[in-house]
């Protein structure tokens, strides 16, 4: 089972040791120490990664969409899926939130499910892709209630004075019988505030976008920070839900490319002409409600469309021996043990086997040319890929005039790149033996490269080489 769904343990809350955290950093350094190549003490870190954290997230308020199979009128359709959006902001698990989740490694793979009331069961399948620039690929589907949503998300953390910044990027994309909605991405930014010092809480501040390319409906949302007189700390949603102008297929087409751009930090235009008609203005508050009016959202006869639900199902995890060697639960088991026991040097310790190892998996891949191939997931157009693998190899720069800085350009295009899901995972009860059958098939390669990840660490600990995590 994943640590992500435990929200009462203490390592939950557990202080952050500062000495601790220097002591980390103290270690890795040695004269003439690249500090970019300093691995992030575990002390910051939740003993689980970010893509299990993606899908505790996305998948713990998907029944939302069940309300999807009996609504016929568009604009109806177009609240459920902005409901969702925003339940994806609630402030669950969140509450408790002082530290971050480990990057996820490359090949790095997670399922969970949901059973439902109902009878049906909601299905995730997440990958990570790319380790530069970090990608991860996810798959969600319910096969009752017809839909699916695929995600191809970079995540990005930076540290700022005394907060942490995680940023997602790329688009979501969720395909009911009815049509496709396209959110420009998964959440606006989620901002830790008083890292090292002071009294620690999250706020989730940024743009957001909804399209729809039936209805042709467009949701241009901004959430931020408020402090009121008194003190308090708010987290507001607001904005605006248009009627595109798209009429034609390729009018549908640019308007679908807009909502998949990435969001800029504009609030909600006062001139309408670039998105077209208004019709609801919105308003709400982040993990609480929201809602919508024609004219004033704060006004007694404002309707509200959104309360995040509290009453949450169960996620099911894979059993052990149906984990296979580079599932997210196996790569950071020894990792995890050491770090919610609070021993921090072992934890870092296992962190670092974890990354060398990475680099020999990176690496392997490069030579074999599968940068664009996972287990569940494949890039469409790998060229992108082979490119940047090909700079970082050989260290050139390439000599394509649309190149012209292959690593800048491939981080900014990286987020539309979609990742296709294989569609070689169904079900529990088709899928565990295979499962099972790669788990003992793997295990014995996994642990040759395990030795070999621990040598390296051990003389990058000598050296002072490490990798950013």
């Amino acid at each position: 089972m994943s640590h992500v769904t435990d929200v009462t343990s203490e390592w939950r809350t557990r202080p952050i040791n500062l000495l601790s955290v220097l002591k980390s950093f103290v270690y890795q350094l040695r004269p003439g120490q690249d500090l970019t190549r300093v691995s992030l003490p575990t002390e910051l870190s939740y003993p689980f990664s970010t893509i299990e954290q993606a899908a505790f997230r996305m998948m713990e308020t998907i029944h939302l969409l069940f309300k999807l199979d009996n609504e016929t009128d568009p604009m109806e359709r177009f609240l459920v899926v902005l409901g969702y959006m925003l339940s994806l902001i609630h402030d669950g698990e969140t509450k408790t939130m002082v530290r971050k989740p480990y990057n996820p490694v490359l090949d790095e793979t997670h399922h969970t499910w949901i059973d439902h009331d109902d009878g049906s069961r909601t299905f995730f399948v997440g990958e990570q892709v790319s380790h530069h620039p970090p990608i991860s690929a996810l798959h969600i589907s319910n096969a009752q209630h017809k839909f699916t949503l695929e995600a191809s998300v970079g995540f990005s953390v930076t540290f700022g004075s005394n907060n942490a910044n995680i940023s997602i990027s790329g688009p979501v994309i969720l395909t009911t019988p009815h049509e496709k909605f396209v959110f420009n991405q998964a959440t606006p930014n989620m901002i830790l505030r008083n890292v090292v010092w002071g009294e620690k809480y999250l706020i989730w501040e940024g743009p957001m976008t909804l399209y729809s390319s039936e209805s042709h409906l467009f949701a241009k949302l901004r959430v931020s920070e408020e402090v009121t007189d008194g003190g308090e700390t708010l987290n507001p949603v607001a904005g605006v839900i248009y009627q595109s102008k798209a009429e034609t297929e390729e009018e549908t087409d640019a308007a679908e490319k807009a909502a998949l751009a990435p969001a800029t930090e504009d609030a909600p235009a006062a001139d309408h002409s670039n998105y077209g008609t208004p019709l609801l203005q919105l308003r709400g508050e982040v993990g609480k409600q929201a809602f919508v009016d024609p004219n004033d959202p704060f006004s007694e006869k404002a309707r509200e469309f959104f309360t995040c639900p509290t009453d949450l199902p169960k996620l099911s995890y894979l059993e052990q021996d149906c984990l296979v060697p580079f599932s997210s639960i196996n790569v950071w088991k020894a990792t995890n043990d050491a770090l919610i026991s609070n021993d921090i040097i072992e934890a870092d310790s296992q962190k670092k086997i974890v990354e060398a190892e990475q680099r020999l998996r990176q690496k392997q891949k490069r030579a074999e040319r599968r940068m664009h191939e996972g287990r569940y997931f494949f890039a469409k157009d790998p060229t992108p890929v082979e490119l940047l693998e090909k700079d970082l190899a050989e260290g050139e720069t390439l000599p394509h005039q649309e190149f012209p800085s292959p690593v800048g350009r491939f981080y900014r295009t990286v987020p539309s790149l979609q990742w296709t899901f294989r569609d070689n995972f169904h079900s529990v009860e088709t899928d565990f033996d295979e499962l099972r059958k790669a788990a003992v098939e793997e295990t014995a390669s996994r642990e040759k490269l395990l030795k070999q990840a621990q040598e390296a660490a051990a003389a990058a600990g000598e050296d002072g080489n490490c990798i950013v995590m």
